[in-house]
C-alpha cells in the first residue's frame, strides 16, 4: 500500500498502465504519481491512497455484478451491474447511485450522476487507457471507488463475455 501517494480529483487526467514486473495495473495522476493499484486478473485486491477493496463478479439475481467490499471487514461497499435502462448501475453505500455507459463505436465508458458527466474513460487498450475526471460528484469521497469499479467492469466484460451483459471484447484494456 505504501506505494500508492496520490488521491482522485476532479478535473483531472490520470492514465491506467501495466505494471508487468509487478504483474498490476497502476493508475498515475498527470505528475506521474501512484493513485490507484488494481490485480491484472479478473477480481482481487484494489487499493487507493486512503482504501483498499476486494472486487470479485458476484451473481446476483438473474444477472453478474462486481461487487466491492471493504479489506479487513468485508462490509459491501459498492457494485457495479446491468441496470434496466441501458448501461449499468453503479451504487455506492445504500444511496448513491450513479450509471455507467459504454460506446461501442469510439471505446468510450462514462460515469454519470443523472446527465451530469462524472468520469470518462478513452483510450482503451490492452496495455491501458485514460481517464478523466469531469464534473466532481455531489460527494467526493465515491469517486474512487466508482472509477475502479468501472474498471473492474471493463475487466469483466472483456474476460467473460456476457458476463455482466456488455459487448466486451477487442480494444479494452484487460483483454485475455
Amino acid at each position: 500500500m505504501s506505494d500508492v501517494v496520490a488521491d482522485f480529483a476532479s478535473g483531472q487526467e490520470f492514465r491506467l498502465d501495466v505494471d508487468l514486473p509487478d504483474s498490476r495495473y497502476v493508475v498515475r495522476d498527470s505528475a506521474g504519481r501512484i493513485v490507484a493499484l488494481l490485480p491484472m486478473g479478473l477480481g482481487g485486491e484494489v487499493l487507493t491512497r486512503t482504501d483498499r477493496w476486494d472486487m470479485e463478479l458476484e451473481r446476483r439475481n438473474v444477472s453478474w455484478a462486481v461487487v466491492a467490499h471493504t479489506i479487513p471487514d468485508g462490509v459491501e461497499a459498492g457494485g457495479l451491474a446491468e441496470g434496466l435502462l441501458p448501461g449499468h448501475r453503479l451504487w455506492i453505500g445504500a444511496d448513491i447511485v450513479y450509471h455507467v455507459t459504454s460506446n461501442p463505436l469510439n471505446g468510450t465508458w462514462h460515469v454519470k450522476d443523472g446527465h451530469v458527466h462524472l468520469v470518462e474513460l478513452t483510450d482503451l487498450t490492452v496495455e491501458g487507457c485514460t481517464i478523466t475526471t469531469l464534473e466532481p460528484p455531489s460527494d467526493p469521497t465515491t469517486l474512487p471507488l466508482a472509477i475502479l469499479l468501472t474498471l473492474e467492469l471493463i475487466k469483466a466484460e472483456s474476460s467473460i463475455p456476457g458476463a455482466s451483459g456488455g459487448g466486451g471484447g477487442a480494444g479494452q484494456p484487460y483483454a485475455p
